[in-house]
């Protein structure tokens, strides 16, 4: 890693030590990590055999030896719903993330976006649901065959969701029923394995360094770690439900889990003409989680569980040797059972993302 790269990492963890608290010390020995931790990759000139795709061509084309360029519009978030089992109670927050503006490019393994929160597409947002904070830190591997998922992420302040449908006598004062003091704290991976990698792109509306020229499918294997910690300075549940239940019952203020999963599912591309396309993709995995929940009165409950989770990623769009159009969305979600067994909690983290792409093509020197 270039004194550069290493450099603005720095400042992103510097950054995530602000928010999270996170000592100085274990700031500099992960920098230091991952520094070393890419360059070994970029000593390597050949990846493993059981990495590679013996590529069909007049299915799928890979453009990842060229300079890829992009602008995009995203919107990344997070959401946190509890429901209680077997009854009518339930409520789901949202947090307030902004749209982001921004640039990319990809070469070979190398990508890079930096996105921008411009404040005249976020017009009215901060007003009515309180002003963000959020640190999104993600990393993916996009091989043919293997695709390897890295999370860590924090966001504060969300919102209640339909609170008309949820808290007796709600009136709308403007403010949508904020709660700034709830944050969360997300963190975890997810390695998938790609059956028909010959045929079918994965990567190709992801990170558009393949074009996917005829339809295809294949199944999908993966497996997934997750913990996540949400709390607030106050109970979680909503005050003055409509429904009476077991959350108004036992308020917490806390809860945490660890979650592992092993699972699969299908995907799919369905292509038009060579160029116009529609991909969808969905995985479940089934497993295990472990978790803690802090009542309001300050018992403290542990327990372990079922826990599942879904992984949906939706495209559609324009591809083809060198330009790309489309709008792309993914969403990842955690269903835990709650340390008291009459709830059960989801947490869900994702983006919609609209891009345009161009392709160049990088002059190679001969050797000799």
């Amino acid at each position: 890693m270039n004194w550069h790269a290493r450099f603005g990492l720095y400042i992103v963890m510097l950054s995530l030590k602000r928010r999270m608290h996170i000592p100085l010390k274990h700031i500099a020995l992960v920098t230091m990590l991952c520094g070393c931790t890419t360059l070994a990759m970029a000593q390597r000139h050949h990846w493993p055999k059981w990495a590679l795709t013996k590529n069909d061509t007049s299915y799928v084309e890979d453009h990842s030896r060229e300079f890829t360029f992009r602008l995009y519009e995203s919107r990344k978030y997070g959401a946190f719903a509890v429901h209680e089992r077997g009854g009518n109670q339930k409520f789901r927050y949202f947090s307030n993330t902004p749209f982001n503006i921004g640039v990319g490019a990809n070469y070979r393994t190398f990508a890079l976006n930096l996105g921008f929160n411009f404040p005249f597409i976020n017009n009215g947002l901060k007003e009515k649901y309180g002003k963000p904070k959020y640190l999104d830190l993600q990393t993916h591997v996009y091989l043919r065959r293997w695709i390897a998922d890295i999370y860590l992420q924090y966001y504060k302040s969300y919102y209640l969701v339909n609170p008309e449908g949820t808290i007796k006598d709600y009136v709308e004062d403007g403010q949508h029923a904020r709660r700034p003091d709830i944050q969360s704290i997300a963190a975890g991976g997810t390695i998938t394995y790609i059956d028909n990698d010959e045929k079918f792109s994965y990567r190709a509306n992801s990170i558009q360094v393949d074009w996917q020229k005829k339809s295809a499918g294949s199944w999908i294997a993966a497996v997934s770690t997750m913990f996540v910690n949400v709390h607030g300075d106050s109970s979680l549940v909503p005050a003055n439900m409509k429904d009476e239940g077991y959350l108004s019952t036992r308020p917490y203020d806390r809860t945490g889990h660890w979650q592992i999963t092993a699972g699969g599912g299908y995907g799919y591309t369905f292509v038009y003409r060579q160029h116009f396309f529609a991909t969808l993709v969905a995985q479940v995995g089934v497993g295990i989680n472990t978790g803690a929940t802090q009542f309001s009165d300050g018992v403290r409950e542990r327990g372990a569980g079922f826990g599942w989770n879904t992984n949906l990623r939706a495209a559609i769009g324009y591809n083809s040797a060198r330009y790309f159009a489309g709008i792309h969305w993914e969403n990842f979600g955690l269903h835990n059972s709650v340390a008291a067994a009459n709830a059960y909690e989801t947490y869900g983290t994702g983006n919609l993302r609209v891009s345009i792409a161009k392709r160049f093509f990088v002059k190679r020197h001969r050797k000799g």
